[in-house]
């Protein structure tokens, strides 16, 4: 007996509203996702090949934005932003 690997078309459920984008960020005014998952999957169909990373917005962290730095440039401005902070 072959077992079938997937369910079939009529059983499947629709993508969840929660994983489409949103225009912009309410917070910020940037494109926005409901979740890192979403804003991942659409990194890799708008940028592909490309290395898009993904973060939570500055001011609202229910919110994920993309971002083509790496890492350590992230780093570096968070730490240039908090250093004007203390003066």
């Amino acid at each position: 007996m072959t077992r079938l690997r997937h369910r079939p078309r009529e059983t499947r459920k629709p993508p969840s509203g929660q994983s489409r984008p949103i225009a912009t960020c309410p917070e910020c005014g940037k494109q926005a996702y409901t979740s890192k998952g979403s804003a991942k999957r659409a990194a890799e169909a708008l940028y592909p090949g490309r290395k898009i990373r993904v973060y939570t917005c500055h001011r609202d962290p229910r919110w994920w934005h993309l971002t083509s730095q790496d890492a350590a440039r992230t780093a570096e401005m968070r730490d240039l932003r908090a250093g004007q902070e203390d003066r």
